[in-house]
């Protein structure tokens, strides 16, 4: 069209390119683990929490309380890579949400973790 709407008119028709997402430039970052899951979730006591550790190392895993204050150390020490898995109860917890955060590698990743 010739209406000026459009940077570039080609006869009577206008087109437009919409991006309706993200455009991702790059290197994909590789974390230290991977496949997490916490189950069951929510939970009235016992909670597994399995990854796999893609590299061996210190792994720190605790769960936290709405103020990022430490309620339940669950792991600190060394793991091997491979699959991994930890359980731990929340049955002295009182409920209500938390977080299950887990450090290795320099990372460090959080869950949302639910006492009922």
């Amino acid at each position: 069209s010739s209406d000026g709407d459009v940077s570039v008119q080609h006869g009577q028709g206008d087109a437009w390119v919409v991006k309706l997402g993200p455009d991702y430039t790059g290197l994909a970052e590789h974390g230290p683990v991977s496949d997490l899951s916490l189950v069951p979730n929510p939970s009235t006591g016992h909670v597994a929490f399995n990854c796999t550790l893609l590299e061996g190392g210190q792994v720190d895993l605790a769960v936290l309380n709405s103020q990022g204050q430490q309620v339940l150390p669950v792991f600190h020490g060394h793991a091997s890579p491979g699959l991994q898995q930890w359980h731990f109860d929340l049955q002295d917890l009182a409920p209500g949400v938390y977080l299950l955060r887990f450090v290795s590698a320099g990372q460090t990743l959080t869950r949302r973790l639910v006492r009922q």
